[in-house]
């Protein structure tokens, strides 16, 4: 929804020594919506209010994607969780449930 990128920014940084550089990308909104270095890209997808629904990451020695997605209750604003949470909250009621 928000991926007219009309401000990028190019930065330097020094770790351990040595250079390294990284682009961020941002939308009309001014929300960052792209940014890439020496440790990869990643991608972030926004709902109209500005809820984060996805983001997307790909290592630069691993060409795979890694996507994560946000979850919000119904009819507000309230964050839930990414399924990783998700599932480790599942998993503690079950225990709780069976204990």
């Amino acid at each position: 929804m928000d991926r007219l990128q009309i401000n990028s920014i190019c930065s330097t940084y020094i770790k351990e020594e040595k250079h390294y550089q990284q682009q961020l990308g941002y939308g009309l909104v001014q929300r960052l919506i792209r940014d890439q270095g020496s440790y990869g890209e990643q991608q972030l997808d926004y709902d109209a209010v500005g809820n984060r629904l996805s983001q997307t990451q790909t290592n630069a020695t691993d060409s795979e994607p890694q996507r994560e997605e946000y979850h919000y209750a119904p009819a507000s604003n309230r964050l839930l969780g990414t399924p990783c949470t998700l599932q480790q909250v599942s998993r503690i009621v079950v225990l709780r449930l069976l204990s």
